[in-house]
């Protein structure tokens, strides 16, 4: 699901977009656009509330084989006794949930440090000026509800 803002913001660049093409007589007339209200509530396609969703998970595995996953990983911590091996597999089993939910590479997260992330009112958060060695470039990452917690709980700690 598409963001309210990012809804509204390319809604704008196509209103934009028609406007010069009237000034620069590629239409006859105008086409006036509706402009959509700060506090007005985008739906999607079937009439629903658009939500803000910010799970960016790859669809390689099905829910049913995540669950299997994630469900014998916390079988593997709950048997471990040693408490520094048990800390690394917490670690690591975050680590791979934060991966899951984010669909980042294993290189690009390892980059991110702790001053780049940012917690966000409604319970998501930010990763600022994350840097992807393919792009090239730096970019801000939403993060799920679901991540925000996972990091949230490794802060603490």
């Amino acid at each position: 699901m598409v963001k309210n803002s990012t809804i509204k913001r390319e809604w704008e660049t196509l209103v934009q977009f028609f406007e010069w093409c009237y000034q620069n007589e590629y239409l006859k007339k105008p086409l006036i656009l509706p402009k959509i209200k700060e506090n007005e509530i985008v739906r999607d396609e079937n009439g629903n509330d658009a939500f803000e969703y910010y799970d960016n998970s790859r669809d390689i595995f099905t829910d049913e084989e995540v669950s299997k996953i994630f469900n014998q990983y916390q079988k593997e911590i709950n048997e471990t006794i040693n408490m520094h091996t048990k800390r690394r597999l917490i670690l690591a089993y975050r680590y791979c949930q934060i991966l899951y939910h984010t669909g980042l590479r294993t290189c690009d997260l390892r980059r991110v440090c702790w001053y780049q992330w940012e917690e966000l009112p409604d319970g998501t958060s930010i990763f600022h000026n994350f840097y992807a060695r393919k792009k090239m470039d730096k970019r801000n990452i939403a993060l799920c509800p679901k991540t925000t917690s996972i990091l949230k709980e490794m802060k603490q700690e």
